[in-house]
């Protein structure tokens, strides 16, 4: 299938290299044509380490004394990547438009250069791993038209999709990856890309809506028995201007089809169940003057995966009262802020944000009002800074840092009676640390 992709992407190339020599057609049938690209390589060093709650009580001794500890081992790796685009496409009378994105294997997320030796050891783009697959063959993340009739854009086919916090929060949830901006986006995670139709409205120069509906990838880390398919996303998003001040709110639903169905080859599907998650949030940016940029973000959002309710039963068999209901749910939020400093030569930017994920692997809420809860807490932490040194429009390099990490704590919270608890299970945090160093050189034409 990647060859096919290939071979088809080498024939439009050829094709568009082929239609702009050709100026007499061009301009009898008024057809502009686009290209544009980017690159990006990354050497880099990752150190991960962390730290654990243990029991430092002397044997035999009373109550447990939990204390922090750090991990006795620790990982340091140096590294390479690089992230490719390549954008092609034309413009028909201002009126409909077709526009290509090739990108490396793994998109926005960067793919590893395999050194060895100091040199690219075994890189052959293609070679087949172990699974059959062409691991070094770009792929296809966007390929799509856009058709305009006064106000309204239509697009449809292999759409764009760029990120924002809304987005960088359902990602992470989706696919379980951690709530993070920089290092686990919505970019890295489905490279900007979503299957569907979109809508565009311009009711003026400083408002604009939009609606998209996709099909997802197959992303969801919750369906495990089965595969997933006939999933649904719809984003709604409005860009509103005012000067030099942005605001961008977005609402987001996603329908997880498959959720832990039980499978019986005689009978088929069972215990079939959707869930939605929903998601919403607003992203804002402020400008002052062409120096200074301040981009913040935040998004909360939520799913009910499973829910069974329990009744009494009546001798006859049938259903009485409701005696209690039991969810699991996660409930996560997302908050951002990048700065950023542009003075001569130099570009600076950082990038913070903070994810906090409440998983309850078991909610029971009882009619009498007794309840019994067990939550995992989980905070993320991700940090991005880089400080490029621009020396024309289409080259930059400089040194850049990363901190991200992941704590998790399990909390018990319990109603019997009189008898009302919430406590933290001491024995439980856990955290880890990741952090890397290295340099960035990034060309766009």
């Amino acid at each position: 299938m990647k060859i096919a992709k290939v071979f088809l992407l080498s024939l439009i190339l050829s094709i568009t290299i082929f239609a702009q020599n050709d100026n007499a057609s061009e301009k009898d049938k008024n057809i502009t044509f686009r290209a544009s690209g980017d690159l990006t390589l990354s050497p880099y060093g990752k150190v991960i380490n962390g730290w654990e709650t243990v029991d430092n009580r002397p044997q035999g001794s009373g109550e447990p004394k939990y204390e922090k500890q750090k991990f006795d081992d620790y990982e340091i790796t140096f590294l390479s990547e690089y992230a490719y685009n390549l954008m092609l496409g034309f413009d028909v009378k201002d009126k409909f438009s077709f526009d290509i994105r090739i990108s490396n294997p793994n998109g926005y997320e960067a793919d590893l250069i395999p050194f060895g030796g100091g040199t690219a050891k075994g890189w052959n783009p293609l070679k087949e791993d172990e699974n059959g697959d062409h691991p070094y063959l770009p792929t296809l993340p966007n390929a799509y038209f856009t058709w305009k009739t006064n106000n309204v854009y239509i697009y449809g086919g292999l759409l764009e999709v760029k990120g924002n916090t809304t987005l960088d929060l359902s990602a992470g949830l989706e696919t379980g990856n951690g709530l993070y901006t920089s290092d686990a986006n919505w970019g890295t995670i489905f490279n900007n890309s979503q299957a569907g139709v979109k809508f565009g409205f311009d009711f003026s120069k400083n408002f604009a809506l939009n609606l998209t509906a996709g099909f997802p990838s197959n992303s969801n880390e919750y369906n495990i028995e089965l595969p997933q398919g006939n999933d649904l996303r719809f984003i709604l998003d409005a860009n509103i201007n005012a000067g030099n001040f942005t605001i961008s709110p977005v609402a987001h639903a996603r329908v997880l089809r498959n959720i832990y169905l039980t499978y019986d080859k005689e009978s088929g599907y069972d215990n079939f169940r959707n869930a939605i998650f929903h998601s919403y949030g607003l992203d804002a940016g402020f400008e002052f003057g062409n120096a200074f940029k301040l981009d913040i973000g935040a998004a909360a959002g939520n799913i009910v995966l499973y829910k069974q309710e329990y009744y009494e039963i009546l001798p006859d068999g049938n259903n009485g009262e409701l005696l209690a209901t039991e969810r699991e749910k996660m409930f996560g939020f997302l908050a951002k802020a990048a700065p950023s400093l542009t003075f001569g030569i130099n570009e600076a930017s950082v990038s913070y944000s903070f994810g906090l994920l409440r998983y309850k692997e078991s909610e029971i809420i009882y009619e009498n009002g007794n309840y019994n809860k067990t939550n995992y807490l989980f905070y993320y932490n991700d940090l991005f800074a880089s400080w490029h040194f621009r020396f024309n429009d289409y080259v930059a390099f400089g040194p850049m840092f990363a901190w991200t990490s992941n704590t998790y704590k399990l909390k018990l919270d319990y109603k019997i009676g009189d008898d009302t608890k919430k406590e933290i299970d001491e024995s439980s945090p856990v955290g880890i640390n990741v952090f890397r160093f290295g340099m960035e050189f990034v060309a766009n034409f």
